[in-house]
């Protein structure tokens, strides 16, 4: 599992939380895709998917960049983000 990581992710338009295991060579913009289609379906369509999500570092309230695959943004096993 070494090209994985354990992050949470709280979701307040739900206020729900999510432990979630993400590969670091994906990009982030794929990953949030491909999350806020999860949680969509997790939730009884109650989340609605946004065009620009944002992800939150909650620790440091840092915005991270979309761009960046997970290795590059620095996350680290027990993260915790914040998605908006």
């Amino acid at each position: 599992m070494n090209n994985k990581i354990l992050i949470k992710l709280f979701v307040p338009m739900i206020e729900k939380e999510y432990d979630l295991f993400i590969p670091i060579d994906k990009y982030l913009n794929y990953l949030v895709l491909e999350i806020q289609n999860g949680i969509y379906d997790l939730s009884d369509f109650m989340f609605q998917k946004k065009q620009n999500p944002v992800l939150i570092l909650k620790e440091t309230g840092q915005i991270l960049d979309l761009n960046k695959n997970v290795k590059e943004s620095g996350l680290a096993n027990g993260d915790e983000l914040i998605l908006l």
